[in-house]
C-alpha cells in the first residue's frame, strides 16, 4: 500500500520509517513495482539494561551486523544498524 504521507507519518510517530521501494526492483525487465511506493516501516530496538557486560553488547551488535547487515532492495548498505540514541523506561 502506496502511503502518500509516509514521511509525515514518520516525523510524527518517531517508532515508524519512511522507506521507499523503487521502482523495478522486484522485476527490472517487467518494472515490478511500476512506480516507486511508499511505505511505511516499524523501527526496531535493541535494548540492554546497564547491569549488561559491555563485551556483550559489542558481540550482540556484530550479530545484528552479520545477521541484518547486508543491503535489502528497501533499504540501502549500511542502513542498520543505524545509531539512534533513545531513552527508555526501567
Amino acid at each position: 500500500m502506496n502511503f502518500s504521507q509516509a514521511e509525515a507519518y514518520s516525523r510524527l510517530f518517531p517508532a515508524l520509517s519512511h522507506v521507499i521501494l523503487p521502482k523495478g526492483i522486484l522485476d527490472l525487465e517487467k518494472k515490478i513495482p511500476p512506480s516507486d511506493i511508499h511505505l511505511l516501516s516499524p523501527t526496531v530496538n535493541l535494548i540492554a539494561r546497564d547491569s549488561l557486560h559491555p563485551a556483550f553488547i559489542y558481540l550482540l551488535l556484530e550479530a545484528a551486523v552479520e545477521i541484518h547487515g547486508t543491503s535489502a532492495g528497501s533499504s540501502g548498505q549500511g542502513s542498520f544498524p543505524a545509531q539512534s540514541p533513545r531513552i527508555f523506561p526501567e
